[in-house]
């Protein structure tokens, strides 16, 4: 995700089911599907109201223009890294459920959106690791960092 970043790409669909492992096991972001450059004279992309989208993994400023009916706008530069903890999330539970199971998706959008959507801490997930995965998800997009790199370090990647 750092070269990503480097490269100003955003993937727009970060998840577990995007990520394979290689025998090295270094990890390999696949499906680009949904992902856009940012440039210097845009640092959001607004998407159709009906557009399928993966909202487990969205953070909630663009989940309120959806249920605002809204066009939403992603904040391109902080998308992926909502979307980063989640992934580490669903890596911990060892893809044992999607993220806010079993919430349905008008419930966990509301989840998201009224009580800032952070999941739980998993029994698995040391307790350095979720603390730099609650940063990934701020409520204020400002003030989430690009955690890929102490996460990486922390795991010895």
């Amino acid at each position: 995700m750092h070269y990503l970043v480097c490269k100003r790409i955003i993937h727009g669909d970060l998840a577990a089911r995007n990520c394979m492992l290689k025998s090295n096991l270094d990890i390999v972001i696949t499906d680009f599907g949904l992902s856009h450059e940012v440039t210097e004279s845009s640092n959001f992309y607004g998407i159709a109201q009906n557009e399928l989208l993966p909202l487990r993994w969205y953070p909630p400023e663009t989940l309120k223009c959806r249920k605002l009916n809204q066009k939403p706008k992603l904040i391109l530069e902080k998308l992926d890294v909502w979307s980063f903890g989640i992934t580490v999330h669903e890596i911990f539970s060892k893809g044992s459920q999607v993220p806010y199971y079993p919430l349905m998706d008008s419930n966990f959008q509301d989840k998201i959106i009224n009580e800032h959507g952070r999941l739980k801490k998993l029994p698995s997930c040391p307790k350095t690791v979720y603390e730099i995965l609650l940063r990934t998800w701020d409520v204020d997009y400002n003030l989430r960092g690009y955690m890929y790199i102490h996460v990486c370090t922390y795991m010895s990647c």
